[in-house]
């Protein structure tokens, strides 16, 4: 959280006054860059699924670094400048928020949670947790409930809901980088725009196709469907974002409100 409210002093310090052309300049070539990394740490992720295994101490080590970040990009970046965006209307704010940590709640019961488990030796990366291994509570890296001998976990569709689920989560990281970036160029930033939502999206994100992977690799699906799997979810970031933006372009005036909904949104999924 402290790297975060430094990375948001960071960016809120270099900046200039906004001039419309170079803030919309400054839009795509910020988007375009953390769009390709993004793409880049999908596809890594989901390439990895078949090659090594990190462990469970490793993996939760990762998790718990990824979790404190995201945390703190809610709390401390996207809340903050969604209370700005709205007129500083802290109940709209906070309703806002409250229902994008809800939406995220249900999304992540509806489909399992995420599961990170590693590759093992014996060619069966989804393993069996135990009571004292499961995470308690709404987190966003919680295990999926895995049980071989029932085949709930290893079934050859079994992906799919982890797929969808991360998908749809994906769209609104995408949807929360644009609307980060727009806020900071239009206040005049011109030293990395919205870093600090980037920098907590493209953290989890291999943690997100691994996931997707393992998952098919359990199943036997080749590397040629694993691979193709693996690049349409690492799309997804970049179509929320130009999706969201492009939306912005219908909205006239009432695009301050949406993109400060938006943050708000982003923030109560972060702290989910």
């Amino acid at each position: 959280m402290l790297i975060m409210a430094f990375l948001d002093t960071l960016t809120s310090s270099i900046h200039r006054p906004p001039n419309e052309r170079s803030a919309r300049s400054m839009f795509v070539f910020t988007t375009t860059i953390y769009c390709i990394l993004i793409i880049f740490a999908a596809v890594a992720g989901g390439t990895t699924a078949a090659l090594f295994s990190l462990g469970h101490r490793p993996m939760q080590t990762l998790l718990s670094f990824t979790g404190g970040v995201m945390l703190g990009v809610g709390l401390l970046n996207l809340v903050p400048h969604a209370f700005y965006e709205l007129d500083e209307r802290i109940d709209i704010t906070m309703a806002w928020m409250l229902a994008g940590f809800f939406v995220m709640f249900l999304l992540e019961r509806a489909f399992h949670g995420h599961s990170h488990h590693g590759h093992s030796e014996q060619d069966n990366p989804v393993t069996t947790l135990s009571s004292e291994d499961d995470h308690a509570g709404c987190t966003h890296h919680s295990h999926a409930s895995t049980d071989t001998r029932r085949g709930t976990s290893t079934g050859r569709w079994a992906w799919c809901g982890a797929f969808t689920g991360l998908a749809l989560h994906s769209l609104a990281d995408g949807a929360a980088i644009a609307a980060s970036v727009q806020a900071d160029t239009e206040n005049g930033v011109i030293f990395l725009a919205g870093a600090a939502t980037f920098a907590a999206v493209i953290l989890h994100k291999p943690f997100d196709s691994l996931s997707i992977a393992t998952l098919m690799v359990s199943a036997g699906w080749n590397a040629k469907s694993r691979q193709i799997v693996t690049y349409v979810y690492a799309l997804t970031v970049p179509l929320g974002l130009i999706f969201f933006q492009a939306s912005l372009g219908f909205l006239g005036d009432r695009s301050g409100d949406v993109l400060g909904a938006a943050m708000a949104l982003a923030g109560g999924a972060f702290v989910c």
